[in-house]
């Protein structure tokens, strides 16, 4: 008899397991969804990198980091009564972190990437109530002009109940002040008619446009509860702003992570990117149901090879189902989700002359597809549909999603990702490298190639710190979603630069790892 292997051909189909990916922190990078946020009386999309927003702030700029980020938009405002009149309040989306936590395990930090646009700033002057007049009756109105956000990260008491904020307050400034960009100060209260940044002898000005890291660092200092606010240009270890609260709730009251939340957000399009809380316990686990792998063979590559028991489960059950089926011909096509679908790869096969037996059928890359994969580490989720025809002449069909992802992908750690002379991270590798551990998925083989860049009088020996970088990253990632994968480490010290080692903007580019990631085969074709 004849059947169809519906995804299990010359493609490895598996179901990954979200424990494999597992990591003792809460993170999204928004570029699957928006998981783990909440929409509250404002509304949070995931956006595509270089996404027009109607509204004009930070329109068409690229996300922080990978193809997409988030943006938040208003669902309705009202009029709160201040000490000097009424003011405006949009209250926006809010995340858990994972969820709530109450025991104090020894600190944690939470942070998200905010973009901040100047010439916006300088267009829409604040004032101290807001855009009332257009904010309250129409909320969705794009060409209303919001000019304040509000985003605080709060703690629990040790109780469970809320004990806290720790609030950015940020302002596009008043007419005639000396800021030409954003004005912002941290403080423990929030929204208009609590906190005012402008005229605030502790507020900082921003003014340049671009990616800011704002991040709340959690301690305890001399018996009391310490909150570092601090906010970062993208990629910078170096803060342009930063507020220390401490002194007010004594060690053993407080506990840990409560929620992060734009209790304020009149900006209409506001962009985030990059959320995350490490340390304060583990969040509770989030139970999904995960589309299962294929991995799409580069051209001119054997057969696969057969994997383990989870796979060979699926493809049996698939085949079962589809062996009644007397069939003639099929096709199948991998596509992108979305109203524009990208042809990934396509097959076509017929019959065995006798009429018996599998019908397998050979998949091929399209060169679209291909380059889709290659720009999408840990690759895409797709459809991938098999449209048959049986002896009878009658059409037999079905459709599942899946994940598609290249046999072999590559990365490099970008410029600036470790710090000179040692294996460690900057906030830039951080960030790459919090990219790749939440898309690995069937795993068999990694590759981590280190090189360095020293410069005399360094006390660092380049065969040694390339062999540590390229540990540090391969153990990340074995940790993240490869604990059954084999790795190789390949130290190169000084060889092989890639950019001149006499100017330090050069030192950082050779200062880096290639990473080769090998996916698992489940089926044979």
């Amino acid at each position: 008899m004849a059947a169809v292997a519906l995804a299990a051909v010359a493609l490895g189909l598996l179901l990954v397991s979200p424990a494999s990916a597992a990591l003792p922190t809460y993170f999204n990078g928004f570029e699957v969804d928006t998981a783990g946020w909440f929409d509250n009386d404002g509304t949070i999309a995931r956006q595509p990198s270089g996404y027009v927003n109607p509204g004009g702030y930070a329109s068409g700029i690229d996300s922080a980091t990978g193809g997409f980020h988030a943006t938040l938009d208003r669902g309705s405002c009202e009029t709160q009564a201040g000490g000097g009149g009424p003011a405006v309040k949009c209250s926006g989306p809010y995340t858990r972190w994972g969820g709530y936590n109450s025991t104090w395990t020894g600190g944690y930090t939470t942070q998200v990437d905010i973009y901040l646009d100047a010439a916006y700033a300088t267009a829409n002057p604040d004032t101290y109530g807001g855009n009332l007049g257009c904010l309250v009756p129409n909320p969705a109105d794009t060409s209303c002009k919001g000019t304040r956000f509000d985003y605080t990260s709060a703690i629990n008491d040790s109780s469970g109940a809320h004990l806290r904020d720790f609030g950015f307050n940020v302002s596009t400034g008043l007419v005639g002040d000396s800021c030409p960009g954003f004005v912002v100060v941290g403080t423990t209260n929030v929204d208009r008619i609590g906190a005012n940044p402008n005229g605030n002898p502790d507020s900082k000005c921003i003014p340049d446009s671009g990616w800011y890291t704002f991040k709340h660092t959690f301690s305890s200092k001399n018996g009391f509860l310490d909150v570092l606010m601090q906010i970062f240009p993208k990629g910078s270890s170096t803060p342009v702003a930063s507020w220390d609260i401490t002194g007010t709730d004594p060690d053993g009251t407080y506990g840990c992570n409560r929620y992060g939340w734009f209790s304020n957000q009149e900006i209409w399009g506001l962009p985030i990117d990059n959320s995350s809380m490490t340390g304060c316990g583990t969040p509770p686990a989030v139970i999904e149901d995960l589309p299962p792998v294929i991995v799409l063979p580069p051209a001119g590559t054997g057969p696969p090879v057969p994997a383990g028991p989870p796979g060979q489960e699926v493809g049996d059950k698939i085949i079962a189902k589809m062996r009644r089926k007397q069939l003639r011909t099929c096709v199948i096509e991998v596509r992108t989700l979305g109203p524009s679908p990208v042809l990934i790869a396509r097959g076509v096969a017929h019959a065995p002359a006798k009429g018996t037996g599998r019908l397998i059928v050979r998949i091929h890359v399209r060169p679209k597809g291909k380059a889709l994969l290659s720009r999408k580490f840990g690759g895409v989720t797709a459809s991938v549909r098999a449209l048959c025809r049986t002896t009878s002449g009658a059409l037999q069909s079905k459709a599942r999603h899946v994940r598609v992802v290249l046999l072999v992908e590559h990365r490099l750690t970008p410029p600036g990702s470790w710090v000179p002379d040692q294996p460690i991270l900057t906030s830039i590798g951080q960030s790459f490298m919090s990219y790749l551990r939440h898309r690995m998925f069937s795993v068999r083989f990694m590759e981590c190639d280190g090189y360095t860049a020293t410069w005399a009088p360094s006390p660092a020996f380049p065969p040694t710190l390339s062999l540590d970088r390229a540990k540090r990253v391969c153990a990340e990632l074995k940790r993240a979603g490869g604990a059954k994968a084999r790795v190789r480490l390949v130290p190169h010290g000084l060889t092989n630069p890639i950019a001149t080692n006499s100017t330090e903007s050069g030192r950082r580019v050779n200062r880096r790892v290639f990473v080769t990631i090998v996916h698992v085969f489940v089926f044979r074709s």
